[in-house]
Formats: structure tokens, sequence, C-alpha cells
């Protein structure tokens, strides 16, 4: 095979030492780009900020895409160095090119933001789209809401429900409720309560206030769940500890209409104070024809600015 050539005429077997050579040469810079990366870390944790840019820049400027990440990140926070939006654009560039999926997703921040680089949020969709294809969950949850509104890309329920599930699975908050809307909606998907229901489970049970009321809502109208008015009620008084101004309007109907509790018109009355408090007007409505049922000594009870009692506390 030692004289076979290539089209060019050259000898196949110098084209593969030229190949061979080429890959060593690479290898080697990779591993010299590595060494002051490692130091440069090491700088970085013990707050030596300024050498952390120098070795930071050493390793960066041989293509070394971590180290254009996090140099990009000190010019973008002005660690060691004097704040600047433009430069940290171009680093997080360089490395969002090699397949960085943090200077991606910071780069799509900077262009929806327009910080160092024109605002162009057909540009930010792109490169979240690069970073949420790698598997990033905030990029897909971002893809997802972009995809939504139809804001820099074509709208598109479908591609919303795909992104969305992808991030709500790796447990983005966000990303559960808003898949939860679109499958209540019928948008992108067809309309399921129960798949609905199980989403704005998994937020509220990391806490989201407006899955929380949501929940309460489904267990109360028996949608995508077996109704239970003492469900219901426990999802309303965790969005209520939140200070969730229609769920404690919801409480307050609760309280007064005896549904998941016993009745009670001075609880009731409070919560609809709560609410109205919070900016739930129709609240007040509810809080005036409850009062006409309250004896002058319940009224003066209800009208005490002690907090609601702790609904936890009593035996469900």
């Amino acid at each position: 095979m030692v004289g076979t050539v290539d089209k060019r005429g050259l000898p196949l077997m110098l084209m593969a030492m030229v190949t061979v050579m080429c890959l060593w040469l690479l290898s080697s810079v990779a591993v010299a780009a590595a060494e002051p990366y490692g130091d440069a870390q090491a700088a970085y944790k013990a707050k030596n900020y300024a050498l952390a840019i120098d070795l930071y820049t050493q390793a960066a400027v041989q293509g070394h895409g971590p180290s254009q990440t996090d140099l990009a990140v000190m010019y973008f926070f002005g660690r060691g160095v004097k704040r600047d939006f433009t430069t940290a654009a171009k680093w997080h560039r360089m490395a969002a090119d090699q397949g960085q999926v943090l200077s991606q997703t910071n780069l799509a921040v900077m262009y929806d933001n327009g910080q160092g680089v024109p605002r162009d949020y057909g540009e930010a969709a792109k490169l979240y789209a690069l970073a949420a294809a790698q598997g990033d969950a905030y990029a897909q949850n971002v893809l997802g809401a972009r995809y939504q509104y139809g804001k820099g890309i074509a709208q598109d329920y479908g591609r919303a429900v795909h992104w969305y599930a992808l991030a709500a699975k790796q447990g983005v908050v966000m990303a559960q409720f808003n898949l939860g809307a679109l499958y209540e909606a019928g948008k992108g998907a067809a309309e399921n309560y129960p798949v609905a229901a199980k989403w704005y489970g998994r937020a509220a049970d990391q806490g989201d206030v407006e899955a929380q009321f949501k929940l309460g809502l489904f267990y109360a109208r028996g949608q995508g769940v077996g109704q239970s008015f003492i469900k219901a009620r426990r999802w309303y008084l965790k969005a209520s500890a939140q200070n969730h101004a229609i769920s404690q309007t919801n409480l307050g109907i609760l309280y007064a209409k005896g549904e998941g509790v016993a009745v009670d018109y001075v609880q009731a009355y409070k919560y609809f104070s709560l609410a109205g408090e919070g900016g739930d007007e129709v609240a007040y409505k509810y809080r005036a024809l409850i009062a006409k049922r309250l004896s002058p000594a319940q009224l003066k009870e209800a009208q005490e600015p002690a907090l609601v009692r702790r609904d936890a506390h009593r035996k469900k």
C-alpha cells in the first residue's frame, strides 16, 4: 500500500502520518490548556480573582471551552476585572460554538436582555434550543415557553408540550405547572385533566403556590381526581400560607358551606378578610353576607386582628 496515492497524488501513508500528527498536536493543546484551567479554578476558589483571570485567559486563548465559559462569567460579573458584557458575550460565543451548555444558555439570556449584544429573541431561541438538545433543564423550560408564546420562534403548542415535558421530568417546577396548564386547556395535546392534575401535583409538592391553588380547585370540582373537599382544603391551606388571596376566599367558602369541614362562619369571615386584604375584592362581598349570620359576640371575635387559627392542627 506504500505506493498508493489519493486523488491529489499524495501517498496515502504520508496522509495517514499527517493525520496522526494533527491529532497529536490537538491532544497536546488540550492537555496544555487543561493545566492552567485547573490552577484557575483553584485560584477562583481562593478568591484570587486576578490570578484566576490570567490563568483562565491562558487556557481560553488556546480554545479550551470550559475556560472560555468561566472567563465570560467573570467578565459578566466583574470579578477580578472591570465588568464588561461585550467581552463576556465574546467568550460565551466561542464556548457556545464548542457546545458548552452553560455558555449557550448564558448567551441566550444576554441576547434576551441586550447585554453586550443586540437584543435578538430569535438568536436567543436558537441558543436555548442548542442547550435544550443537550439536556439542559433550564433551557428546555425556556424553550417550551418560547414555543408556547411564539417569542423569537413560531408558536407551536405541540413543541411547547414536548420541551416542558422534558424539563418537568427533570424536576423544573415552572415546567411542571405549565405542562399541567396546557393539558388542562387542551393546547398542544388532547385535553386531559388527570394528566394536568398529575403535573400540578408535582409542582404543588415542590411548593408552587399557583399549582397548590389549581390542585385545590381540581379536588373541589372532582376534575381529573376524585372529588374531595378535605383534600381541596388541604391544598388551599398550603397556598393560603403563601398569601394566595383566591385560595383564602375559597377556604372561606368551604367554611361557609361546611364542605370538607364543619360550618364555621367566624372562620369563614376571617378568611374572607385575609383574602380581601390580599387583593381579592369579591371576598369582601362574601364577608358582608357572612357578617349577617354572626351574633354580635361572634362578629367581635371574627374581627379580632389575630391570625386565622392553624387548620393543619385540626383533625382532618
